[in-house]
């Protein structure tokens, strides 16, 4: 066996497919790369196959690695981990005072209190300040340094 074909099959061993990393470690072009690896599949020192682009070349016995695989944990970056939790309880207490102050509004329409709609009108403004201000917490992400 000529050099080039050693060492076309340490790269084979070495699992490297792409024809164009062998021509760049072997100094030949592409093409004669190709016609190396029909050579010695032909010689049968090497099995697999050059796909019909002439780009790849598979090995017909491929090694599975004897590690035992390790799950990942991706728990993503540091800056996205943020805790909504307050921001949606203020969101949540100011939808709930703005459907308080509907159903006090409401009262007030039927009894025609002056007071009662004040009352209304001061928890639908509350209640919507609250929520804009719980909103406003949950989006407030800090960006990342």
């Amino acid at each position: 066996m000529t050099d080039a074909k050693i060492r076309l099959r340490t790269l084979v061993e070495d699992n490297v497919s792409s024809v164009q990393m062998m021509s760049e470690r072997l100094g030949v072009e592409m093409e004669e790369v190709v016609s190396l690896l029909n050579e010695m599949i032909g010689e049968g020192s090497i099995e697999g196959q050059v796909t019909p682009d002439g780009l790849r070349f598979y090995r017909s016995k491929v090694r599975v690695s004897e590690a035992p695989r390790v799950p990942v944990k991706d728990e993503g970056p540091a800056f996205l981990k943020y805790n909504t939790r307050p921001g949606r309880i203020m969101a949540i207490l100011g939808f709930i005072a703005v459907i308080a102050g509907l159903g006090v509004s409401f009262i007030a329409s039927e009894s025609q209190s002056v007071f009662m709609l004040n009352v209304s009108m001061l928890l639908l403004l509350v209640g919507t300040i609250i929520m804009i201000l719980g909103a406003y917490q949950v989006g407030r992400r800090p960006a990342p340094m």
